[in-house]
């Protein structure tokens, strides 16, 4: 092969469309930061979607340089809103609402903050659900077969506090409202602004509107010690007592919590 192929095939090859977590930053280059690795990213492949929430993903777009590419979210059948956000870079983690779709000559990788809405009246099926880019050849797609659960959470309260360091592990957002719920702390009022940390809290305080639904049935007590299990944890009390939760999964360990949640909310 001759050095010219070589270098359009790694071209080629470079540009591209993947989804991760909410828990999962990327640098410049699309490496995952140093605080938020740990454990193997979890595939985005057939998510479960609460009713009457959001569910955030985090697009990674390498676009052809100097050509223009297209960026689109595709849903099959219609039923979920769709909201789309570039993450700003330098300026830790303050979104930008775009239109959709992106149609752009390409200069650099871009990080993109998916919001999809679960309508509280969403229909219990699967919904096809693909991230898109075009690079002026053909479609690259990462695709994802959604499912809508039965399960329809509480209106949360939507109160601002304020945010961690942005140093800290994407998670640590959603550890900070799983605690107030489980260790009973109470966090510093700030007003709430449009920024990844803002809107995983965000997403967390949905979870905690399920939880106490749920403690109606289970009661704090048991509950708590469930959800810590989810978590990874032994007991509350230990739970409540460390300051961080280092986990095999890295940040993506809330996700566990979630999915009890979400699980149990349900059946």
């Amino acid at each position: 092969m001759s050095l010219l192929a070589a270098l359009l095939m790694a071209s080629l090859e470079a540009q591209s469309i993947r989804v991760l977590s909410e828990f999962r930053r990327v640098d410049a280059k699309g490496a995952i930061l140093a605080s938020d690795e740990g454990g193997k990213p979890r595939e985005i492949l057939s998510p479960g979607l609460m009713r009457n929430t959001f569910h955030s993903l985090r697009i990674v777009v390498d676009p052809p340089k100097g050509k223009w590419f297209q960026f689109e979210i595709a849903q099959n059948p219609e039923g979920l809103g769709v909201t789309v956000y570039k993450e700003l870079p330098g300026t830790q983690g303050k979104l930008e609402k775009i239109q959709m779709p992106v149609h752009k000559i390409g200069e650099r990788l871009e990080v993109y903050w998916l919001d999809l809405w679960i309508p509280p009246k969403a229909l219990v099926r699967r919904i096809r659900i693909e991230a898109q880019l075009h690079d002026g050849e053909g479609w690259r797609i990462a695709p994802m077969e959604a499912r809508v659960l039965k399960g329809i959470a509480p209106q949360p309260k939507r109160t601002g506090a304020q945010m961690p360091p942005w140093t800290d592990s994407a998670e640590a957002p959603a550890r900070q409202v799983m605690r107030e719920f489980v260790c009973e702390e109470v966090p510093k009022p700030a007003l709430p602004g449009l920024t990844v940390s803002g809107l995983v809290r965000r997403n967390a305080m949905q979870d905690l509107s399920i939880a106490r639904a749920l403690q109606l049935q289970w009661g704090k007590t048991k509950l708590r010690e469930e959800m810590v299990k989810a978590a990874g944890g032994e007991d509350v009390s230990s739970w409540c007592a460390a300051r961080k939760h280092p986990s095999p999964n890295g940040p993506e360990w809330y996700l566990r919590v979630r999915d009890f949640l979400y699980r149990e909310a349900s059946r």
